[in-house]
């Protein structure tokens, strides 16, 4: 009896000891690679190791949808942080200026040779005519996914991008100047939602350097812009108010370089 009971103890604990050290082995390391470096370089492609943040800074153009404003150039910066692998969250500032084509101080020009049709020009003009040019401020969360295209070029291997921004869009106009048409314009700032689409390809050039090439769309509702003027007719000067929508989106292209660290 007592000798079954030790071989029995035996059993169990030559069992436990099995089990424990089965249990400490680690997963062998990835197959397939020859060097050290191979390995880390396949684990910074596929795991999250450490969480990476960029800067950007790009410029270039936007064009607006409404056909009375003209292209413009447009800047913006973005900074954001890698929350999973690959994909990235941040802020967003963007700049741009558009000049209107035919403004009241064209209509202006009209007038002083004809002017029953310079005011009539000038009854129909949209509101966005009533200003010389507009600046818009765009204020953006954003997120970007990059997807790199192969691994043929090491360090070098293109990186596509696409992602979006959400945020708001605050337009600053620069009214006409008085004349005999149109007297002490003066104009809300005009604010409205913003949704920002965009895909881009990036150039690694450097370890914690990359240049870019970006396409993006503004993509704001219409909006009332209010306008207060003195608007003259037949000769004689009334106070008028002008409340009608405009669409300030556009597609831009940009050029720029990333900071990544």
């Amino acid at each position: 009896m007592l000798s079954r009971l030790k071989r029995s103890i035996q059993l169990i604990a030559l069992g436990v000891l099995g089990w424990s050290v089965s249990g400490c082995q680690t997963a062998p390391p990835p197959t397939g690679f020859e060097t050290e470096e191979q390995i880390r370089d396949h684990l910074e492609k596929t795991q999250l190791l450490h969480r990476r943040a960029k800067v950007e800074l790009k410029g270039g153009g936007a064009i607006p949808f409404d056909s009375d404003m003209e292209p413009g150039p447009a800047f913006g910066i973005k900074a954001s942080m890698e929350a999973y692998k690959n994909l990235f969250f941040g802020f967003e500032y963007g700049y741009s200026n558009h000049e209107v084509d035919e403004t009241l101080e064209d209509f202006q020009r009209v007038f002083n040779v004809n002017p029953g049709l310079g005011e009539q020009l000038a009854a129909d003009a949209d509101p966005e005519q009533y200003f010389e040019e507009f600046d818009r401020h765009n204020f953006l969360l954003t997120f970007d996914y990059e997807i790199p295209l192969g691994d043929g070029w090491g360090l070098y291997t293109p990186i596509f991008r696409a992602g979006a921004g959400i945020g708001a869009t605050i337009v600053i106009g620069d009214e006409v100047p008085d004349g005999t048409l149109a007297d002490e314009t003066d104009a809300r700032i005009f604010g409205n939602f913003l949704f920002k689409p965009s895909v881009g390809i990036d150039f690694p050039i450097h370890e914690n350097v990359r240049l870019f090439a970006e396409v993006n769309a503004d993509v704001i509702p219409d909006g009332k812009l209010t306008i207060k003027t003195n608007l003259s007719q037949g000769g004689s000067q009334r106070r008028t108010r002008i409340d009608d929508s405009v669409n300030f989106s556009s597609v831009s292209f940009f050029g720029g370089v990333t900071i990544t660290w």
